[in-house]
Parts: structure tokens; sequence; C-alpha cells
């Protein structure tokens, strides 16, 4: 016997907390294990190449501009104060993403309006 038949109570009240925020009331499904391990894979394999294309290419094209002292250009990287802009949109790519996975999570009080 499942134990959402020994509680009476449905398999999707079993897997989502609610809490409030803002003044608002919020349920969110928890994700099981193995879907936890699907999203942190989707997150880890974003292709960051794309965003650091998107910020990268505006400063190569002005690069006389902003070259100096704390700003360096390297082969495919810009070197700003000695940080990576690549890493960093890498970063930011993986953060949209793991933002809008837990979104994902989010339950609809009424599933009309899914």
């Amino acid at each position: 016997m499942k134990l959402s038949e020994l509680l009476k109570v449905s398999k999707e009240t079993l897997n989502t907390r609610t809490f409030f925020f803002g003044g608002q009331k919020f349920r969110v499904r928890v994700p099981l294990t193995i879907e936890l391990d699907a999203i942190n894979k989707r997150v880890i394999e974003v292709d960051s190449e794309a965003k650091a294309k998107e910020l990268l290419d505006p400063m190569f094209e002005k690069r006389k501009q902003l070259e100096s002292d704390s700003i360096v250009f390297i082969d495919n990287d810009v070197l700003v104060e000695g940080r990576s802009t690549r890493e960093l949109a890498k970063m930011t790519a993986q953060t949209e993403q793991r933002i809008l996975e837990m979104i994902k999570l989010l339950v609809p009080e009424n599933k009309e309006q899914v």
C-alpha cells in the first residue's frame, strides 16, 4: 500500500509545500531526487556560449575604446580587473536556467489556468 493511500491524500498533495512570501501564498512541488538530478544536469549543460557571445561581441567591437590597464582582451575573452567575462556569462546563463527550473516547480492555485 502506498503512503498516499495510507494517509488518504493525493500524491500531488504529498509532494507539495505551501509558503507565504510578501503576503502571497505559493505552492511548490518538491522534486524527487531523480528530478532534481535532471534539473541540475540541465543547469550545468545550458548553452553558455550563446550568452558569452551576446556579452563579448559588443566589447570586441569597441576594443580600442575599452582597452586599458584594468580591461585586457585575450583570444576569446575579456579580463576585467583579472576576472573573466566569459566565466561571468557562463555563471549568468546557469543562474537564469536554475531560476527557470525552480519556477517550473510552482503549482498554480487553479489547475484550469495552466
